[in-house]
């Protein structure tokens, strides 16, 4: 399926009002649980004639020109995010065909999620093959100051970025 988009929704909380009214899920369908993850919309939902509780996922765009959009779907497609509440797992129906693999790959982010460490002042970080060193966090939500080992230039890494580094071992 495509994405929809709405010139009359405006921003992103606008958005996720708009995907939470009860009407969007029909009669046969009730909301039970919603909650946001950067841009993820994430719900429970039960069919009210079977009782099958499924996660489901809105995911939403926005931009100035075209408004807000979603694009909706639900675990039975497996989708390819992975930052689901891992409380939704446990309160969902017994998962089947790419629902079984998706909710595995669930578990797997948050326990590595879970076993990384914290970043820490003097701690030394591979990214794209460079050494940088964490120097201090450079704000709320924006990353840390890193000085590259190779040549002592100094660099803001983003949060993202940080992410995907590997923390080198302390001696």
């Amino acid at each position: 399926m495509g994405w929809l988009f709405s010139y009359n929704i405006r921003s992103k909380k606008e958005m996720v009002a708009h995907l939470r009214r009860p009407e969007r899920f029909g009669q046969n369908h009730e909301l039970l649980r919603a909650t946001t993850v950067g841009n993820h919309h994430w719900y429970l939902c039960r069919n009210k004639q079977t009782g099958q509780v499924y996660i489901g996922l809105d995911k939403m765009a926005g931009g100035i020109k075209d408004g807000w959009g979603y694009k909706d779907m639900d675990e039975s497609v497996g989708p390819c995010e992975v930052d689901c509440p891992l409380s939704y797992l446990a309160q969902a129906s017994q998962a089947t065909g790419y629902a079984i693999e998706w909710r595995f790959n669930v578990q797997d982010f948050h326990a590595k999620k879970s076993a990384r460490p914290d970043p820490q002042a003097d701690q030394v970080v591979i990214y794209g093959q460079t050494r940088y060193k964490l120097v201090r966090p450079a704000g709320p939500r924006r990353g840390w100051n890193v000085q590259r080992v190779s040549d002592g230039l100094y660099f803001r890494m983003p949060l993202k970025q940080l992410a995907k580094a590997h923390l080198e071992p302390q001696p």
